[in-house]
């Protein structure tokens, strides 16, 4: 009941037991490298988890009550079968979030505005638009979007050709953001 890190991966796995989602004071759980298909419908139960890799499993979907993991900080669901990651539409303090190697076919409109996020690696998914409705002429990024973005990877994806000029500009934005890091004295050391 008092168990904060639980590290599961590499073994095999298919079902991942319920009782597993009994342990509220977990604060890590790991379960990549498995053979999971499917999570526990009350996975959400885990309120207190910050960090969960279920990277390189079988998953196609994220159950409802994923919406109740609101403390993630840092998410790996690479390397999934997944088509789309709505139901981690409630994680706001998202530090960070692998979904590479994917099939989702779109970036939510929420992780654009997630304010703590710092790096997004979407690779190799079937993703299509990016910040599409979002950007315009006059303003790349609204206020807003990727606030504390510092890195973002869609390569080895399909997008469109307005999607592919909006992903150029935020990867110079992205850089400008970093050399004015540097360049304020942060990289004498």
């Amino acid at each position: 009941q008092n168990l904060t890190t639980l590290g599961l991966s590499n073994n095999l796995i298919s079902d991942v037991p319920k009782e597993i989602c009994n342990l509220e004071n977990l604060l890590v759980l790991r379960l990549a490298n498995n053979c999971i298909s499917e999570l526990p419908s009350n996975i959400g139960n885990l309120s207190k988890l910050i960090n969960f890799d279920l990277a390189d499993n079988m998953l196609t979907s994220l159950p409802n009550s994923f919406t109740k993991l609101t403390n993630v900080v840092v998410l790996h669901i690479n390397r999934n079968k997944l088509v789309n990651i709505e139901n981690c539409k409630n994680m706001n303090k998202l530090d960070a979030i692998s979904i590479a190697h994917n099939q989702i076919t779109r970036i939510p409109e929420f992780i654009y505005t997630l304010p703590e996020l710092t790096l997004l690696n979407a690779v190799h998914n079937r993703i299509t638009s990016f910040l599409e409705g979002i950007t315009n002429e006059l303003m790349f990024l609204p206020s807003g979007v990727f606030t504390r973005t510092e890195f973002v990877n869609l390569d080895g994806n399909p997008l469109n050709t307005a999607s592919q000029y909006n992903y150029r500009q935020l990867r110079e934005v992205l850089q400008r953001r970093e050399d004015d890091t540097w360049g304020n004295g942060y990289g004498d050391y």
